[in-house]
């Protein structure tokens, strides 16, 4: 019962690590690429377009159910208290005559408000495409596509949360049976749950159509879970800690604006996050082992930190990667087609090329941290060593395509290999060097 314990404890523990690496690494990056600047472009780029998307929504409700302006904006403004600081009434029924006049200068009307909605889709196109860059490209008239495809999708989000709001309040205070509290779940349903639901499917879909190297469907979901769910929570903080009543003394009309604005600010923090974290997931592999090496690195001139503590051992998702050898074990033997790349963990290897036996000089030594099979994957040769073990070491066994990805996300693992390369060439011209030598010397003293 003890060891099942001990045992439950131990997972526990591993998989509170792996959640934290990963929660880690997508901080790291979201610092690294400056995302907290785009969730402000998206709080600025809202504020922008939010007159022209309600603009859309009151011309079409005016045209669809034939009302006034004055009905329609009333309609509005049950949902949205800050209404009279974006747009006016006045501004509602002069594009309306406009629009009622000829048609081609209601056309003309329809794009330029359009065209004033563009900004809030352009800069939540901004994000996701730093997040999930990649090989593919997208063609320029796809990527406008995109940008109207977004604008749709929130001006049909405005209509149905206005829409749906005001038929909900219509339903419930006409059903007389329905007990209280039954009234009251389906109000804050309407008025919550509703609402951030949609905010996850849009998130989920801006994850999926907006860049043009989407992550995968299921990465995409578990970053729309860390999207929406943190937003949660602090929404219902700052619904906690900010006073409306303060903030409209304060401020006037512009304090329900203002206390907009910081939720949406947050949203968007969140959003980046979210699109972040999926692709951390899709990288996972190569971004655990370039963090490992960046552990191991620091590890040699600083005491263990936060970042080694996490990252300093291959477990989690690396552990299928990782070998371990008996000293005198051959890891590698030349003309082997092999194609794995290895990096030694911990121990010794030696280096066993065809006539250095006979040289007298002793085989090259491999100590932990450095590269071994390199070469041969980046020259698409055979093994042109053997590689032993010198006692008994642990190492990770990267496949090629692993290993290239390593080498375009971490600019020190270019570096690293290269002085490694190096120091062989070195070590087989300084080699060869040798055995020319006693080969002459031996030559000479035949002749003698």
């Amino acid at each position: 019962m003890r060891n099942n314990s001990k045992f439950s404890k131990k997972r526990l523990l591993s998989l509170g690590k792996q959640i934290f690496q990963r929660v880690f690494i997508t901080i790291q990056f979201y610092d690294k690429k400056g995302l907290g600047n785009h969730a402000a472009g998206g709080a600025y780029g809202f504020l922008l377009s939010a007159a022209p998307t309600l603009l859309l929504v009151s011309i079409f409700l005016l045209i669809a159910f034939r009302s006034s302006p004055d009905t329609i904006s009333s309609l509005i403004r049950r949902d949205i208290p800050f209404l009279e600081t974006i747009l006016s009434e006045n501004g509602i029924i002069e594009n309306i005559i406009k629009i009622s006049h000829s048609g081609i200068l209601g056309i003309v009307t329809i794009i330029s408000i359009i065209w004033a909605g563009r900004v809030f889709a352009l800069t939540l196109q901004r994000g996701p495409k730093v997040i999930f860059s990649g090989n593919k490209q997208r063609h320029p008239v796809k990527e406008n596509l995109v940008t109207l495809f977004i604008q749709f999708g929130v001006f049909v989000f405005a209509l149905v949360i206005i829409v749906s709001s005001q038929t909900a309040m219509l339903i419930l205070n006409n059903i007389k049976f329905m007990p209280k509290f039954l009234v009251d779940f389906f109000g804050l349903f309407r008025a919550h749950v509703l609402p951030l639901a949609a905010l996850g499917l849009i998130s989920y879909c801006a994850y999926r159509i907006i860049p043009a190297n989407p992550p995968q469907r299921l990465s995409a979901l578990r970053g729309t879970l860390y999207c929406v769910v943190p937003y949660i929570f602090t929404f219902l903080a700052l619904q906690f800690i900010i006073s409306k009543t303060r903030y409209n003394f304060l401020y006037g009309a512009l304090g329900d604006l203002i206390i907009l604005l910081i939720s949406v600010y947050f949203f968007f923090m969140f959003f980046y996050v979210g699109a972040q974290f999926a692709k951390v997931i899709d990288s996972l592999d190569v971004l655990l082992f370039c963090n490992l090496l960046r552990a191991r690195e620091k590890s040699k001139s600083k005491p263990k930190g936060l970042l080694q503590k996490l990252f300093f051992t291959p477990d989690g998702p690396l552990e299928k990667y990782l070998r371990y050898y008996k000293k005198g074990d051959v890891i590698l033997k030349k003309g082997d087609s092999s194609n794995d790349v290895f990096y030694l963990l911990d121990g010794q290897v030696e280096v066993l090329v065809y006539g250095m036996h006979n040289s007298g000089r002793p085989s090259p030594i491999l100590d932990a941290g450095v590269f071994f099979g390199e070469m041969e994957h980046l020259l698409t040769a055979k093994r042109t060593a053997t590689i032993r073990a010198l006692t008994d070491i642990s190492a990770l066994a990267l496949p090629p395509k692993l290993f290239d990805e390593a080498l375009n996300s971490d600019t020190g693992i270019d570096r690293n290999v290269i002085k490694n390369l190096t120091r062989r060439l070195k070590a087989a011209n300084d080699r060869n060097s040798y055995v020319l030598e006693q080969s002459e010397l031996q030559k000479m003293q035949g002749d003698e």
